[in-house]
């Protein structure tokens, strides 16, 4: 009887060892499990990639074996934390390998382990299942699951960055003064043990052709682009702060241009309000540099669903022309705060 009930445990276990990783990108995977704790935003809850529609391929890229790096140059207001959560979850579910977060210095890699990253893989309960260190026995800059543990440390920690072999190395706010300036190379250098990969590079840009910058001119350069809402345009555009207008100039009270300030289409010149922008993003496109989305039909127009939301009548945009790297393995992305669903224009 004993040695029955030990030839079941055993067979249970190897099959659970022998089980294929779950196949699902990792917007599927956020969509499917992802739970934002109310302390992280107003929008707590199920996490929803259509409130972000521009991270979801952002993310997916994060997932996609043949992708070894992705640099993200970002505002602040757009959401790179929750994808970097995002990706730690799907990794740890779907993926698992040891994972290195590395911040300009140490006490802010541990501030953002306590109140981000830890708080939000606790509310997803598939993940917080596989936590090891719900006890006191966790530590501040590190995350131990059962199958993989996230450190986080400083930039400028050698001893650290070189001691050993990391699979997933996310490096974050790396334009900030404080972050060491070899210090993504030397994270990058502990992921030559692993075959399938990942170095992500995010940050707000300081200088051109510096940090993030720098790592993004050596990707394919993505931008975000999105269509015009009003009938008988319709053409895809990069948001660009040029096109913000509103009454009274610079003599203008700015919590009245915080109100209503308007986008104006750079091709049609019309007037685009703040209620329309999360449809435009939703129908929005990355486009690597060297291509361009082909102009619509004549007859193309935004056409508005029963919920709500507009929906091009001809379906996605078409790109067309070369891309400036073919078949890459380094993914870049641009993307500015007039994304961000949540701000107005103004």
């Amino acid at each position: 009887m004993g040695y029955a009930i030990a030839r079941d445990v055993l067979r249970a276990t190897a099959r659970g060892a022998l089980q294929p990783a779950e196949r699902m990108t990792c917007s599927q995977w956020a969509d499917a499990r992802r739970v934002v704790p109310e302390s992280a935003s107003e929008r707590h809850g199920r996490w929803e990639t259509a409130n972000a529609p521009y991270l979801r391929e952002i993310m997916d890229s994060a997932s996609d074996p043949e992708v070894e790096k992705i640099t993200l140059r970002k505002s602040s207001q757009i959401g790179g934390t929750e994808f970097l959560i995002n990706f730690a979850g799907w990794a740890c579910d779907c993926d698992p390998g040891p994972m290195l977060c590395v911040y300009p210095v140490y006490d802010l890699g541990k501030a953002v382990a306590k109140d981000r990253f830890r708080p939000s893989l606790e509310a997803s309960p598939t993940i917080k299942a596989r936590m090891r260190d719900l006890g006191r026995e966790k530590a501040a800059d590190t995350i131990v699951m059962d199958r993989m543990k996230i450190s986080f440390i400083g930039s400028n920690s050698e001893s650290k960055l070189a001691s050993r072999p990391i699979r997933y190395v996310l490096c974050d706010d790396t334009d900030y003064a404080e972050f060491a300036a070899n210090g993504i190379e030397l994270a990058a250098q502990r992921t030559k043990a692993f075959t399938l990969r990942k170095i992500i590079i995010t940050s707000v840009p300081s200088f051109e052709d510096v940090g993030v910058d720098h790592h993004y001119r050596q990707g394919d350069m993505r931008r975000y682009e999105v269509p015009c809402p009003r009938a008988g345009c319709g053409r895809y555009q990069e948001l660009a702060f040029s096109q913000i207008k509103w009454k009274g100039g610079s003599d203008a009270d700015p919590s009245a241009v915080y109100r209503d300030a308007w986008y104006e289409c750079q091709y049609c010149r019309g007037r685009i309000e703040n209620h329309e922008k999360l449809a435009m993003v939703r129908r929005g496109v990355w486009v690597p540099e060297g291509q361009a989305v082909a102009a619509p039909p004549p007859n193309c127009q935004m056409t508005k669903l029963s919920n709500g939301q507009m929906e091009a009548e001809d379906g996605r945009p078409k790109l067309i022309g070369e891309p400036r790297v073919k078949g890459g393995s380094h993914r870049s992305y641009r993307i500015s705060a007039l994304y961000a669903v949540n701000l107005p224009w103004g």
